[in-house]
């Protein structure tokens, strides 16, 4: 309903406002309580804004367990817990500012305090957002914003288990996208992507954790997926400027097979020659071996012969950890067979629970 007809009746009005996000200040004369309207209803449809430390690529040594720097916490996560609280001040990037002040169209002289979300990979809270802090005006439209804390709506939950995709990077940086995307929103831990013999060099993977991050503030995810390359050269590199490599296959093999307490590792191997067996039914039967299970998925044109006796050789020295998989009776795109092991991953985890 619109303001206009929702202003003779006070139940209507309040629900319009926490609709909209509107702070609402109590009318009652002689009375100067606030009332801040946090239903989930209303909540859920305010936008939402990641504001923990920027991602960035993890590199691992090859000669480091792989099971422990995949368990272990990710980078991304490590903000101090203290970072946002009641009435806590929040500085937004100006990237952020931008954001809000377009979506909300917010107004140097606005009388009402719009709402937004952030999140932290730990947490979630309601906020105000705010024109002026410690006393400064906003200069310009183009200054950053300030939010301030309200009311916290979520906490981090830990999951039991955690999914890795390794894949064959797709050359084509759209594609690639899709696949960081959708794997972003169905729940996908981490990537690591691969240089195989078949595989072709993708155009560009620097924007890989940006397309993570807008695809957690949109799905509702507290946390920003990783990136990981294995063995990868960063001589010479700052931390700041690190972009995120492809690790070989070979690699990340040998780094799995040296790792004593190695984690279960599935390989889409529709050509195997084999009676495979599904994804899923291999993550049904592995409940409760391993906090953390990856899929390993190759390029387009397959696994190189090589590469296919390799990954005999190790079947036959780990059969109970290595597992040739099948996503379904069809070949699939690289992109499409990294959603689709995610989403079968998902399944698995609520048939647990």
């Amino acid at each position: 309903k619109s303001a206009r007809t929702c202003k003779d009746d006070p139940t209507q009005r309040l629900h319009y406002m926490s609709l909209i996000g509107v702070r609402h200040a109590s009318t009652q004369e002689g009375s100067s309580n606030e009332t801040i309207i946090t239903t989930r209803e209303s909540w859920t449809k305010l936008p939402r804004l990641y504001i923990g430390p920027a991602p960035t690529p993890r590199v691992i040594s090859a000669d480091m367990p792989l099971n422990e720097s995949f368990e272990s916490e990710s980078i991304s996560a490590a903000l101090s817990p203290d970072a946002m609280g009641k009435d806590v001040l929040v500085p937004l990037s100006e990237e952020q500012s931008h954001y809000l002040t377009t979506v909300l169209r917010l107004k140097k002289k606005s009388k009402s305090l719009p709402m937004a979300r952030l999140f932290n990979n730990k947490e979630e809270w309601v906020v105000e957002i705010m024109t002026t802090a410690l006393g400064r005006s906003r200069a310009a439209k183009s200054d950053p914003l300030f939010a301030r804390c309200v009311e916290k709506v979520r906490s981090d939950v830990p999951f039991k288990h955690s999914f890795w995709i390794v894949v064959a990077a797709p050359k084509k940086k759209d594609r690639t996208r899709y696949l960081v995307e959708k794997c972003t929103e169905l729940g996908a831990t981490g990537f690591v992507f691969l240089a195989t013999e078949f595989s072709e060099s993708p155009e560009r993977l620097s924007k890989l954790l940006a397309y993570a991050v807008e695809a957690s503030e949109q799905c509702e995810r507290l946390d920003i997926p990783s990136f990981v390359s294995v063995g990868a050269d960063i001589s010479g590199k700052s931390r700041k400027h690190q972009e995120l490599e492809l690790t070989k296959l070979p690699t990340f093999l040998k780094a799995w097979t040296a790792d004593s307490s190695r984690f279960p590792l599935m390989v889409c191997r529709e050509r195997a020659g084999t009676v495979t067996p599904s994804a899923l039914q291999v993550l049904l039967s592995m409940e409760n071996q391993s906090c953390t299970t990856a899929c390993l998925i190759g390029p387009e044109g397959g696994w190189s012969p090589s590469e296919e006796n390799e990954f005999n050789m190790i079947e036959k020295k780990f059969p109970s950890q290595f597992y040739n998989v099948a996503l379904g009776p069809n070949i699939l795109r690289t992109e499409t067979a990294a959603a689709a092991a995610t989403t079968i991953f998902g399944l698995a985890q609520r048939n647990y629970s």
